[in-house]
């Protein structure tokens, strides 16, 4: 199925599998509790879409522009979304499971009680990001940036390869689980010995 096949402007309920919508503007659609399997929005230009309370599944949304786009309530399960600039659409209580969240900006958002369980979210910047209860349970954070984030209650038991520097970040009652947590040790130069 592609774009030009979408008659409708409005979507409630449906599921939408094998959508091809590479490098094209998926239109002004608004979508409700749809489910989407195996779709390509890689490239697409999502501008003026709304999505509420929809499910992405196996679906590549890799380098979409978002700019426009509003994301609500919505669940992306083992999907890719490498370098997606979510700072320029409305995103709301999202929820990534298993997904490629690479090279994406987060910088300034509004993410409290997120959850990215099982994702590898290398190289994102979640800079200045409000993060308080957000769970990253068995995600890789490799080069990660959370400069002045807020981390309180964040869950990062299970995380790996982050980077926090304890000063730079908010981590009032942050978890994490050992020995991951002797990363934070790293940026205060100190000697550890017996």
């Amino acid at each position: 199925m592609t774009v030009n096949e979408l008659t409708e402007d409005d979507y409630s309920d449906a599921v939408l599998e094998d959508l091809k919508v590479f490098g094209a503007a998926l239109g002004k659609r608004d979508f409700e509790g749809c489910a989407f399997k195996r779709c390509d929005f890689s490239r697409a230009v999502l501008r003026g879409c709304c999505f509420v309370r929809c499910r992405f599944e196996a679906c590549d949304l890799s380098n979409a522009d978002a700019g426009g786009a509003s994301f609500q309530e919505c669940v992306f399960e083992a999907s890719k979304l490498v370098g997606v600039n979510f700072t320029r659409a409305s995103v709301r209580f999202p929820e990534f499971k298993e997904c490629s969240l690479n090279y994406c900006n987060f910088k300034a958002m509004d993410l409290r009680k997120t959850h990215f369980v099982g994702c590898s979210i290398r190289e994102a910047e979640f800079n200045d990001a409000r993060l308080s209860e957000a769970v990253f349970t068995d995600s890789d954070l490799s080069a990660s940036q959370f400069f002045k984030a807020d981390l309180s209650q964040a869950d990062f038991r299970a995380a790996r390869n982050y980077s926090l520097v304890p000063g730079q970040c908010k981590l009032f009652k942050a978890r994490f689980s050992y020995p991951e947590v002797m990363a934070l040790l790293s940026a205060l130069d100190i000697v550890i010995g017996s």
